[in-house]
């Protein structure tokens, strides 16, 4: 246990933690995963050419569940750059800059984190500038989730949606869309939740 005494004369070195912590530990996990993608990816294919020889094209429809997994619990920053196109491993490039941006994403979460926990004010203090901003995010989370949503809404007009899951389960790659609407919908809903907030502030200012 930290004396009171320490904690007076190095408050910073009790509150800011998490954007160090959470991009380590997100980012490592990230490389975890994505290397067992890698795996499963080549055995996968090793299997697909050996039972079907004669295939005109290779099973796009496939996707490692590592890589489900790790947008699931990483974060939004995994599909930067190759988005949720059809996984390549060789695609080294790709792993790197997702690995990067994941670190990215989750530094600025804990950065935000860590400015809470310091009760210290908001990064940018006008209210009426704020509403805006977290407006825009809401526009753009909103737009960002129109690709994904259109890609689920073609395998629903196709009927290929329950063949999808019947064949690959949780490798079906068309569930890497309903994750991105998971983390784009959640963040589009918590800026909508602050623009609402912000603009009671401008609405009411004296309001306590």
């Amino acid at each position: 246990m930290v004396p009171q005494s320490a904690r007076t004369q190095f408050p910073h070195k009790q509150l800011i933690v998490w954007r160090y912590r959470l991009p380590v530990l997100l980012g490592a996990l990230a490389v975890v995963l994505l290397v067992v993608a890698g795996h499963q990816h080549d055995r996968y294919y090793d299997w697909f050419s050996r039972t079907y020889p004669k295939a005109f094209e290779i099973d796009y429809s496939y996707n490692p569940p590592a890589r489900l997994i790790a947008l699931l619990i990483c974060g939004p920053g995994l599909l930067i750059p190759s988005g949720t196109n059809p996984y390549d491993p060789s695609w080294r490039l790709a792993q790197v800059l997702s690995i990067f941006s994941v670190m990215g994403f989750w530094f600025v979460f804990g950065w935000l984190i860590d400015r809470r926990s310091q009760n210290r004010e908001p990064l940018v203090r006008p209210a009426l500038l704020r509403s805006v901003m977290y407006g825009a995010f809401v526009v753009l989370l909103v737009f960002l989730c129109e690709t994904p949503a259109y890609n689920i809404g073609s395998q629903i007009r196709n009927d290929s949606l329950h063949f999808g899951l019947r064949f690959h389960g949780l490798a079906a790659r068309f569930l890497m869309d309903f994750v991105v609407i998971f983390w784009f919908g959640g963040l589009s809903v918590f800026c909508a939740w602050q623009f609402i907030v912000s603009v009671k502030r401008v609405l009411f200012p004296l309001r306590p």
